[in-house]
This record gives C-alpha cells, structure tokens and sequence, in this order.
C-alpha cells in the first residue's frame, strides 16, 4: 500500500514537530481528523505514537514502510 499525498503531507509535518493544531491549520482540516488519520497509521504502521511514526517515516527516506514491516502484536 502506498501513502495517500494527505497522508504524506501530514507525516512531513510530525517530523518537523508540528503540533496536531498546527497540522490541522497547515492542511486546512480539523483537528480531530489529524488525531483520526494518526491513529490510523499508528494502527497500520504498528507504532504506539508519534514519535515512533515520525521516526519511521524518517528512517525510510520521508517513504512509507513496506507492507512486510512487522506490526506489534495485539493485547486480548
């Protein structure tokens, strides 16, 4: 799967730090979809925050992981 251009966008902003207001002010959206499209990708990316997300996403070159990235496990 391939990152959406919003989704992109979002993720160059957490890198740079920007808080969830700031990222909704920036994409023209609101606040809750920023937390909403995070969760998301925290889910499919299988990382627990924001920092672990902005360092992946980082660590691949600003590129998303691929889909054989291992995904934490899931408590009962």
């Amino acid at each position: 799967m391939r990152l959406t251009d919003r989704q992109r966008e979002l993720l160059e902003h957490l890198i740079d730090g920007a808080p969830n207001k700031h990222i909704a002010r920036a994409m023209s959206i609101g606040e809750g979809t920023v937390k909403m499209m995070l969760h998301m990708m925290y889910d499919r990316f299988g990382v627990r925050n924001r920092t672990e997300l902005a360092m992946l996403y980082a660590k691949n070159g600003g590129r998303h992981a691929n889909e054989n990235t291992p995904r934490r496990a899931q408590a009962d």
